[in-house]
């Protein structure tokens, strides 16, 4: 899975974030739980302007782990910030 992960990631990096986007989402149709593969798709999302839906999956981590390490949270909460709350 972490392989899977980092391939989405480099083609993201290397100017595909749609391709980065969709890996991602197939990767979660197998994997639902897989709460890296989330976050990472929901800060692609965020780059890809589709605010909208990373705010939607950012809130669904903050519900499944609230005791998320400090630095995700800080980024999370600053992300939801921007937006009110649904």
């Amino acid at each position: 899975p972490g392989v899977f992960l980092e391939a989405a990631y480099s083609v993201a990096l290397n100017g595909d974030l749609a391709g980065g986007i969709a890996m991602l989402s197939a990767y979660l149709k197998l994997f639902p739980a897989a709460f890296e593969a989330r976050f990472q798709l929901a800060t692609m999302l965020s780059s890809a302007g589709r605010a909208a839906e990373a705010q939607r999956l950012y809130r669904e981590l903050i519900a499944l782990q609230p005791d998320l390490p400090e630095l995700v949270n800080d980024k999370i909460e600053k992300f939801l910030g921007e937006f009110p709350r649904a």
